[in-house]
């Protein structure tokens, strides 16, 4: 309860002071969502042994990036 309302107050400050969106308070249920979807996407990363930086491939072994092929066409 007390993370809910102190993302809302949070949101509330700056949407509709700070940026003045006045359509922000009809999506403020959508916030616990979003959050929710956020941290699971930042839980997922840390299962991933390969990366795209920049087209190219990389495989994380032992701390360091190693390319794995040739750059990838996007």
């Amino acid at each position: 309860g007390t993370y809910l309302a102190f993302r809302f107050a949070i949101t509330w400050k700056v949407g509709i002071r700070g940026l003045r969106q006045s359509s922000l308070a009809k999506k403020l249920l959508l916030i616990p969502l979003w959050d929710l979807m956020a941290s699971l996407i930042w839980v997922i990363s840390f299962a991933c042994t390969s990366i795209r930086w920049r087209g190219a491939r990389y495989r994380i072994e032992d701390g360091i990036l190693v390319p794995v092929g040739a750059p990838a066409q996007e």
